[in-house]
């Protein structure tokens, strides 16, 4: 199972994301999970057959931020709700409590069915293409002649991107295109 080599590939690609205050990042692990299991599922392990399915799935990565802004746009009316109480002469009688257990229970429960959702929906879609291809499923859906030193350099980009330095983005560009003139 390439648990390990698919784990570092997204905390490269992801790497300059930090959550700090209202901003919510895309969920690096939510894409992971998923292609782990249809990796599980369909016998994905060599890069070869995850690369296209990784390609496909990286972004979902932005479906945990809008599932939050959902959850943050629910719990209005029970911030107002607490605010009044509290503001008011009367004890709280274990609001706080009801409000979070509420909270909690919702991005459980949503959280597990969009997960899911978004299995079942992948599962079918690689299925089904699968199928019409004719591919066998060790070689993959789309096979791409790759290696895990190939992906590990598309994921370093991400790991660039977080030096916020303008030479280094130069230097990048310039063995890019070297590269490319090179192939």
């Amino acid at each position: 199972m390439p648990a390990v080599p698919l784990a570092l590939f997204f905390e490269l690609f992801w790497l300059d994301l930090i959550p700090i205050g209202s901003y919510v990042p895309p969920m690096p692990g939510f894409p992971y999970l998923i292609l782990l299991a249809l990796a599980s599922a369909m016998g994905w392990t060599e890069p070869t057959a995850l690369a296209f399915p990784l390609a496909v799935l990286m972004p979902l990565a932005y479906v945990i931020p809008v599932l939050e802004y959902r959850q943050r746009n629910w719990q209005k009316y029970a911030s107002t709700q607490l605010v009044t109480l509290a503001e008011s002469p009367r004890p709280l009688d274990g609001l706080p409590g009801r409000l979070l257990a509420r909270s909690s229970l919702q991005q459980i429960v949503g959280g597990l069915l969009v997960f899911v959702l978004a299995y079942v929906t992948a599962h079918y879609i690689f299925s089904f293409v699968n199928n019409s291809l004719n591919s066998g499923s060790e070689r993959g859906l789309i096979p791409l002649d790759v290696n895990w030193s190939i992906l590990y350099a598309i994921a370093a980009i991400g790991a660039l991107l977080s030096l916020r330095i303008k030479r280094a983005y130069s230097v990048f560009a310039l063995c890019m295109a070297g590269m490319l003139l090179l192939r």
